[in-house]
């Protein structure tokens, strides 16, 4: 089954691998990064699911997420499809370029709200993700830096940095990425809110290989700032590189689907 490498088996470093990743810029990290996300579309389902560290009845949201590339135009539709008090509300990001972004908020059964402003910084389906999470495009970020390395989950990472420029409206002034050149994904990411403090955490738990042989994560965790919840991304199933009709993100589909009878969340891997 193909997947799809979301904005998420251990293989180790080969002896030969150790070379190849000293002689890799940060600039040359990110490309190839960006390079496996590259898709003319997707179709995945997942869950959110979110609570404390730790709880026994966390919140469940099955999604429904779409994606499609035309040249320079990239649209991104998620939308809910379970419990029925969240059952087809949407959200739509549409990217004409760094700075041309656009879309629009959908609440059953024919509210549409501009994506722009306060409703931004909303919770997307009452979890730790905003509405402005969906449209940060932090990887193409001019100017990435190497600081270092690390090891998250014992794979050996390399750390680039990348702040936004001048212009970009971000709720972020530094996202920290920890990436494993050896599957060519970031296994870590760490976003830094306008003060310079801690916003936000996400943590590949679980990644498996693609058709193409590509890594891609099916489990992320989304921890706050002081981790007080915690929402968990999992991925059930999902085709990549397939085409997925423009009649998908319109409104007139997007109210056909909230009408539908409700279904039970999908099975975690």
């Amino acid at each position: 089954m193909k997947r799809r490498t979301v904005l998420l088996a251990a293989v180790l470093a080969s002896s030969l691998g150790t070379p190849q990743v000293q002689a890799q810029t940060a600039a040359e990290l990110v490309a190839k990064v960006l390079s496996r996300q590259q898709t003319r579309g997707f179709i995945v389902r997942a869950r959110l699911v979110t609570g404390e560290p730790g709880s026994e009845r966390p919140a469940v949201v099955q999604v429904r997420t779409i994606g499609r590339r035309d040249g320079k135009t990239a649209r991104l539709l998620c939308q809910a499809l379970w419990p029925s008090s969240l059952k087809g509300r949407a959200v739509y990001v549409q990217k004409d370029g760094p700075q041309a972004v656009s879309g629009f908020v959908f609440q059953p059964p024919d509210s549409v709200t501009e994506l722009s402003g306060d409703v931004l910084s909303m919770p997307l389906f009452d979890t730790d993700l905003t509405m402005e999470d969906l449209q940060e495009d932090f990887w193409s970020w001019p100017g990435p830096v190497a600081a270092g390395g690390d090891t998250v989950d014992g794979k050996p990472c390399r750390v680039v940095e990348l702040r936004p420029p001048a212009g970009v409206r971000t709720a972020y002034t530094l996202v920290t990425t920890c990436i494993s050149p050896e599957r060519s994904l970031p296994l870590r990411i760490d976003a830094f809110g306008k003060n310079g403090a801690p916003a936000r955490r996400l943590v590949v738990k679980k990644a498996i290989r693609d058709d193409s042989g590509a890594w891609a994560p099916v489990k992320v965790a989304i921890e706050t700032a002081g981790r007080t919840r915690i929402t968990t991304l999992e991925v059930s199933r999902g085709e990549r590189n397939v085409a997925v009709p423009l009649a998908e993100f319109s409104i007139e589909t997007l109210k056909r689907l909230a009408v539908r009878p409700p279904t039970r969340p999908d099975s975690s891997r």
